[in-house]
């Protein structure tokens, strides 16, 4: 049963209402002290008032997944990680036979490719893929763990 606080009204009516738990944010008091009315008529009819109902009762959110959207999002990025891979074969392979600073030792040293810089290297395009790919896979890696949580669970969309 949820707690319940106690207030009396200027008019001497005794008014419980809610208290405030990490899930049920209290109505502001004009909600609750005007009589019989309903608690949301203090909020703006469209969104103010629809999120005050789901935080207090969380079992009336939903939300749309964008299910397909969401898919082909991964698929853009799926293609954009085998373009980035692709590129990234050639640069490893061109930059171990380099004579060029120290683009020889990218594949071996990480210190050497992380510090990779023009004046010493000529160009940092390894390394710059290397930045380019990790937030590419971030992305995906974190879209395909949420559509794959989220085909477990009910959904609308």
């Amino acid at each position: 049963m949820a707690n319940l606080l106690s207030s009396t009204t200027n008019a001497g009516i005794v008014v419980e209402k809610p208290a405030a738990t990490a899930h049920t944010p209290l109505l502001p008091a004009t909600a609750m002290t005007d009589g019989p009315k309903d608690p949301y008529d203090a909020f703006v009819m469209g969104y103010p008032r629809i999120t005050t109902q789901m935080s207090f009762l969380p079992e009336t959110a939903a939300f749309r997944r964008f299910g397909a959207l969401n898919a082909r999002n991964l698929l853009y990025l799926q293609a954009d990680l085998a373009h980035i891979e692709e590129k990234l074969l050639k640069l490893e392979k061109t930059d171990n036979e380099s004579t060029e600073g120290k683009k020889h030792r990218y594949a071996v040293d990480a210190y050497w490719l992380n510090s990779a810089r023009t004046e010493r290297d000529d160009d940092s395009k390894q390394k710059d893929l290397v930045l380019k790919m990790r937030e590419t896979l971030n992305l995906y890696s974190m879209i395909a763990s949420i559509l794959l949580n989220a085909s477990s669970i009910d959904h609308v969309g």
